[in-house]
C-alpha cells in the first residue's frame, strides 16, 4: 500500500459512513500517455472493527464488490490492502454520491421523467447483474 501512497494524492474526503472513510486520490499522469487516474480509497481503522458482525459485513461488502466489478454500473473493486492499522479497498470513485442525495436536492422532491428513467434504467442493469450472480448489496450509488 505504500506504493499507492507515493504515486497518489490525497485530494478530499468523498464521505464517511460506519465502517469507514472514503478519500479521493489522483495519481500522477503518466509520462507515457500523459494521463492521470482518480481513485476512491476506504479506509477501515482496524480498531473500529469491534466484533464478528462488522467484520461479517467488512468481508461481505468486500465479496460483493469483488463480484459485481465487471459490471460499468456498479463500483470496480481494484483491490485491497491492509496494514497494521487500516484496511483499504480501492476502488473506481462514483463521484455524483447516494441517489437518496439527487432525490433530497430536487426542488418539488421528484426526478424529471428523463432524468428518472435514466437513474431507473442504471439501477435495474445494475440490479439484473448482480441477481445473475447470486448478490445483492444495500447500497445504492449512481
Amino acid at each position: 500500500m505504500e506504493d499507492f501512497f507515493e504515486t497518489h494524492q490525497l485530494l478530499r474526503t468523498l464521505g464517511k459512513g460506519r465502517l469507514g472513510t472514503v478519500k479521493l486520490y489522483k495519481s500522477s499522469a503518466d509520462p507515457a500517455t500523459d494521463l492521470t487516474s482518480y481513485k476512491a480509497v476506504k479506509v477501515i481503522k482496524r480498531n473500529d472493527v469491534k466484533n464478528s458482525s462488522m467484520a461479517s459485513r467488512i468481508f461481505n461488502e468486500k465479496k460483493a464488490l469483488a463480484v459485481v466489478s465487471p459490471n460499468p454500473y456498479t463500483l470496480s473493486l481494484g483491490g485491497t490492502s491492509k496494514d497494521e492499522e487500516h484496511l483499504y479497498f480501492i476502488m473506481s470513485p462514483i463521484l455524483a454520491g447516494p441517489i437518496h442525495k439527487h432525490f433530497r436536492a430536487e426542488v418539488n422532491g421528484r426526478f424529471a421523467y428523463t432524468r428518472a428513467r435514466f437513474y431507473c434504467m442504471n439501477v435495474i442493469s445494475a440490479l439484473l447483474f448482480m441477481h445473475g450472480k447470486g448478490e445483492l448489496f444495500r447500497c445504492c450509488y449512481v
